[in-house]
């Protein structure tokens, strides 16, 4: 048990230290799963107002940024009895935090 916690956190400190910062497409998709129908939307005039690095509840290295831009739904959503027309457009400033898993994607 010893051996593979130890084993764990190596490829936890390899997975890290390698890393570089999140893309803006992996940004995109952090805000993205805080809306309806993610899956039919997508992010138009992604703009990156602050970055921060930070850590996560583990202690890992993490990024926070501050970003502003719009929700566009091209072909609308009816998840949930939401409604959205085709087209809906929101606008959007938020904070979201990401870091890298196991599997080496940005989350």
């Amino acid at each position: 048990m010893k051996q593979f916690i130890t084993g764990a956190v190596l490829i936890s400190v390899v997975l890290y230290s390698c890393s570089g910062k999140p893309s803006e497409k992996a940004i995109g998709k952090r805000v993205l799963m805080e809306y309806i129908c993610p899956e039919k939307a997508s992010i138009e005039d992604l703009k990156i107002i602050n970055v921060e690095e930070t850590t996560t509840f583990i202690g890992t290295k993490a990024w926070r940024y501050t970003v502003t831009g719009s929700v566009l739904w091209p072909e609308g959503c009816r998840e949930f009895g939401s409604g959205l027309q085709p087209g809906a457009r929101e606008p959007f400033q938020k904070t979201v935090t990401l870091a890298k898993g196991d599997d080496g994607e940005w989350h």
